[in-house]
């Protein structure tokens, strides 16, 4: 059901309003996410239409870096 409201969000801001989206997963990963694949593929090819694409490759997560140490 969150796939087919995300599908929904996105088919009808499609062309009309900008969407900033962030994930840990690649693309090509979410098509497994969906239910339908064909709507999988829909709701991508909407995605990456007019798309700017911004991938950002980092080290250890900052939570884990923040994470209090305790000693024993």
């Amino acid at each position: 059901m969150q796939a087919e409201d995300f599908y929904e969000i996105v088919a009808e801001r499609h062309l009309t309003s900008s969407m900033i989206i962030t994930s840990n997963r690649p693309p090509q990963d979410w098509v497994a996410l969906f239910p339908d694949p064909v709507m999988a593929n829909s709701a991508l090819d909407r995605l990456a239409h007019h798309a700017h694409h911004i991938i950002i490759e980092g080290g250890e997560s900052y939570r884990k870096k923040l994470r209090p140490t305790y000693s024993e």
